[in-house]
């Protein structure tokens, strides 16, 4: 875990990056580039959503381990977040044993519901740093 401030600086750039790459993949005529466009941007929505998260909870000196453990820490600290519920359900959803979207559009590229999830992921934790 970093400095609670350069993740909360790196989640924003992550951001940056993933809305910049979505607009490039929706202009996007080749199927091939397209596809590694959305990896790219799912990647970074995914980074944004857990740089702020582990920035809110490093504010407080709390370390998180892996992704399950990240989801533990929101559960027992859910006072330290403006929007607990949202943001665990969607961390639930894109890294549940089985569903896993995160795999299946950050590194396959599949497209649809699973890939607006990881945006909103991104998106909600945004609203959620200072």
């Amino acid at each position: 875990m970093g400095n609670p401030n350069t993740l909360r600086l790196a989640s924003k750039e992550f951001f940056q990056v993933a809305t910049a790459t979505e607009e490039r993949m929706n202009k996007e005529p080749n199927t091939e580039k397209k596809t590694a466009l959305r990896m790219v941007a799912a990647q970074c929505y995914f980074y944004a959503a857990v740089e702020a998260i582990e920035s809110i909870l490093g504010n407080a000196g709390i370390i998180v381990e892996n992704h399950q453990d990240r989801i533990r820490k929101i559960e027992q600290n859910y006072r330290l977040f403006k929007n607990p519920n949202d943001l665990l359900t969607k961390h639930k959803i894109i890294t549940q044993e089985g569903l896993n979207y995160l795999r299946r559009v950050a590194y396959r590229g599949e497209n649809g519901n699973k890939f607006i999830a990881l945006k909103e992921f991104g998106e909600i934790s945004q609203k959620e740093m200072p």
